[in-house]
């Protein structure tokens, strides 16, 4: 009887420790999120410059009746009408974040590396297919003809989101392993073609 006992003693106190162990994770879990939460709160009346303009794709545009349909079935002369408008404004950077794979019509290809080469300071997205903690591997670069652009620079896309899936930090800077070729990151290539003096030092 006494081993009986002492075996359910033994077995509560074990569930027990399970239940504790697993209380706390998820108090650390939700004190984790908590934190993200209150850190935005901090930035919750900040106002971006004027200066930033973002032109977005939303869902009229992507209307396969009324707009153009799928973003991978676009031809890059709508691209290339963008850009001419927005050129019509003077940009110091354009900075696009969208991969541009490949060569695609050609009449389009040939319209889209036209704008660019008339734009200051294009700034095309490279993707990060693996990586490996800071030493960064398998970068894949966009379209050579539209990369070679006399005026046109490369930059990573890569991101960091947090446990909500928000995206509060990046890097910089990144690494490809394979051709020792630092790349800045969209956000930061950017600031650095828009106020290059003050930059210098970073």
């Amino acid at each position: 009887m006494s081993t009986s006992k002492n075996k359910l003693a033994v077995a509560i106190g074990f569930g027990l420790s399970i239940t504790v162990f697993f209380a706390i994770v998820a108090a650390f879990s939700f004190l984790d999120l908590w934190q993200l939460k209150l850190s935005d709160r901090l930035f919750k009346n900040f106002n971006p410059s004027e200066d930033i303009i973002i032109v977005r794709i939303d869902d009229k545009t992507i209307n396969p009746i009324n707009g153009l349909g799928e973003v991978p079935r676009w031809s890059r002369a709508n691209y290339a009408q963008a850009l001419e408008n927005l050129n019509k404004y003077g940009p110091r950077v354009v900075a696009f974040d969208i991969f541009f794979a490949g060569p695609r019509e050609q009449d389009g290809d040939k319209k889209f590396i036209e704008v660019l080469a008339e734009t200051s300071n294009p700034i095309l997205a490279l993707i990060v297919k693996n990586s490996e903690a800071m030493n960064l591997q398998e970068i894949e670069l966009p379209y050579e003809t539209f990369s070679k652009v006399k005026n046109v620079s490369l930059a990573s896309v890569y991101t960091l989101p947090d446990k909500d899936s928000i995206v509060r930090n990046y890097l910089p800077q990144i690494n490809d392993k394979t051709t020792q070729s630092t790349y800045d990151s969209l956000a930061f290539a950017a600031v650095k073609s828009f106020l290059p003096s003050s930059v210098e030092s970073l």
